[in-house]
């Protein structure tokens, strides 16, 4: 295999044995990364076929224009989710509260009745269910927040 002067081009002598002709196959493999070629790669394009920088660029514009819009609408989407979860904790703190309200309504009912013992547990019941839900939903939103330094 002969080696040519540009690093990327290889040549492979082949013999004929038919004839004593010697038929040289010359491959190019050229590599690039990222959304457009490199500028001699372009100017060959544009050899073959004059409007080719205008198609890559505009393929790379709407590209890059789809790539924008869905971003887009992945931070759209996230910041929806947000108000939602927002809204159903509102939510439930509200019938949360509600709740307790009438726990607490319903014991002191009880115990206006006469049913201390009744209007206790119901009462009482009530706010501390309210008040270990509260903690216990506080000390989980603290190990999410530390655990998304975000």
């Amino acid at each position: 295999m002969a080696k040519s002067k540009h690093p990327d081009v290889q040549k492979h002598p082949i013999r004929s044995q038919e004839s004593n002709q010697v038929i040289t196959q010359q491959s190019i493999q050229a590599h690039f990364s990222g959304p457009l070629p490199p500028p001699d790669v372009m100017e060959s394009y544009k050899r073959i076929y004059p409007a080719s920088i205008e198609i890559i660029f505009e393929h790379f514009r709407n590209e890059q224009n789809h790539r924008h819009e869905l971003e887009k609408r992945q931070l759209e989407a996230n910041i929806e989710i947000i108000r939602e979860e927002q809204n159903l904790y509102r939510r439930a703190q509200n019938f949360a509260f509600v709740i307790g309200l009438i726990a607490l309504l319903c014991g002191i009912t009880a115990t206006a009745l006469g049913n201390t013992v009744v209007g206790s547990i119901i009462g009482g019941g009530g706010v501390a269910g309210l008040v270990g839900t509260f903690l216990y939903t506080s000390k989980q939103n603290q190990k999410e927040g530390s655990n998304n330094p975000s």
